[in-house]
């Protein structure tokens, strides 16, 4: 339970710091996790990492390292930077595992699915609107039967 209230003081410092309408000047990236303050104002972790001469996706434990040192994924820095805090709520006994016990490993199996399908909502919501946003702008330019005038072939196979 400590963790849980430490990481949720930490939360509330950070947005104390950044604001709580904070978000990245360059993309809009709201997660708290993934945003920092330089000295231009709030730009979050991915926007941040090029002009540090750094890649913007990283590999990322997601059944953390003591219960698979091995496993990797590559996800976008923010993304990142959302789900390893998500583990550090995790329960310590989780999160360190120390007898390798099989349970903890599947508890941390399902701890992930849990956080990705949290940090994917969020992610979901954006492509959803972003995807209605272009059906308007395409409906605007080409007419409702956009498809067809732009010639593209049908999305879900012959229907």
């Amino acid at each position: 339970m400590t963790d849980y209230i430490e990481i949720t003081a930490l939360y509330a410092r950070r947005r104390r710091v950044l604001g709580p309408d904070a978000r990245c000047r360059q993309c809009g990236e709201t997660a708290i996790a993934a945003l920092q303050r330089d000295a231009e104002g709030i730009i979050c972790y991915e926007c941040d990492r090029p002009r540090r001469g750094k890649r913007t996706t990283e590999d990322h434990h997601p059944l953390g390292k003591a219960n698979d040192m091995d496993t990797t994924i590559g996800v976008p820095g923010n993304f990142h930077r959302q789900l390893s805090a998500m583990q550090a709520d995790w329960p310590e006994v989780v999160r360190n595992n120390p007898t390798r016990d099989p349970l903890l490993w599947i508890a941390a199996v399902a701890l992930a699915v849990r956080d990705f399908a949290n940090v994917l909502t969020v992610y979901a919501q954006q492509i959803a609107d972003w995807l209605m946003q272009l059906h308007a702008t395409l409906v605007a330019h080409h007419g409702a039967t956009w498809v067809s005038a732009l010639a593209l072939p049908s999305l879900w196979g012959a229907m």
